[in-house]
């Protein structure tokens, strides 16, 4: 009877550490995906096909326009 008792404990002890691996090991791959998406990401956030990059790059021209008219303003 204490045999079965204790193979019971014992299967259900190597039971759990094998569900904790399992657990550790598909954590592990969703950490991985998570941050091989956000490289891909960070790569393609200023690519020049993106709206992003055209945005700041018009932004960056109206302001260097506005501020060489301001100047130019300044000494007429």
């Amino acid at each position: 009877m204490t045999y079965d008792i204790s193979k019971q404990k014992e299967g259900m002890v190597l039971e759990n550490k094998q569900t904790n691996k399992d657990l550790l090991q598909e954590e592990e791959k969703i950490a991985a995906q998570v941050r091989k998406n956000s490289k891909k990401r960070l790569k393609s956030s200023f690519s020049l096909f993106s709206s992003d990059f055209w945005l700041y790059y018009y932004i960056g021209i109206w302001f260097v326009l506005n501020l060489v008219k301001a100047l130019w303003e300044l000494d007429s």
